[in-house]
């Protein structure tokens, strides 16, 4: 369920979400632009008990503007976080995907266009080939320039906070991994 209120806290507008089957869905996020339009970001079952990212974009007065389902295919996915990037009209949801075959988590993240929720560029994260990368955070800077924060393990050690900066265009221009001294577990929050 999405529910708006004023900013006395009067109700405006609800919309409940319901997949076909009536499987699981739970909402993660919201974004907003300066249109006061907003985006709902959560994750829904796809049928066969496994969870596609799910985004649902709604105007100012609650009406539904597009719905868009996206799945890895590689097994259960569950976005974290999203933002929306004003200087290029698109929205950037970062999460999980299991990837069944390594049975392991690894980022994903996509840009979809703003207006109709078409992916624009979506890009994997693999730190090491067997265990977990789980993204915490993002955020966009004015060029357009999507930065992912979270968590992955290393290899002889524990979790370390991993960042990774894409242009514009999706292309990776770096990954930065930052441990503190020791083993211990680096666990970003956002």
């Amino acid at each position: 369920v999405t529910v708006k209120y004023n900013n006395a806290g009067t109700f405006q507008w609800d919309d409940t979400y319901n997949s076909s089957g009536s499987d699981f869905d739970s909402p993660v996020c919201l974004a907003m632009d300066g249109s006061d339009n907003i985006y709902m970001v959560g994750y829904s079952e796809n049928g066969s008990d496994e969870t596609d990212y799910l985004i649902r974009k709604y105007n100012s007065a609650g009406a539904i503007q597009w719905t868009q389902r996206y799945d890895n295919a590689n097994g259960p996915d569950e976005p974290r976080t999203a933002v929306y990037d004003p200087a290029n009209d698109r929205v950037l949801i970062t999460g999980s995907t299991f990837i069944t075959t390594a049975f392991k988590l690894d980022y994903w993240t996509l840009s979809l266009d703003a207006s109709n929720g078409a992916m624009v560029w979506d890009m994997n994260y693999n730190g090491t080939e067997t265990d977990d990368d789980i993204p915490t955070g993002i955020d966009v800077d004015l060029a357009g320039n999507t930065y992912i924060t979270g968590k992955s393990k290393g290899i002889g050690t524990n979790f370390d906070y991993v960042t990774i900066r894409y242009d514009v265009d999706g292309t990776e221009h770096w990954v930065d991994r930052f441990q503190i001294s020791g083993n211990g577990l680096d666990n970003p929050t956002d």
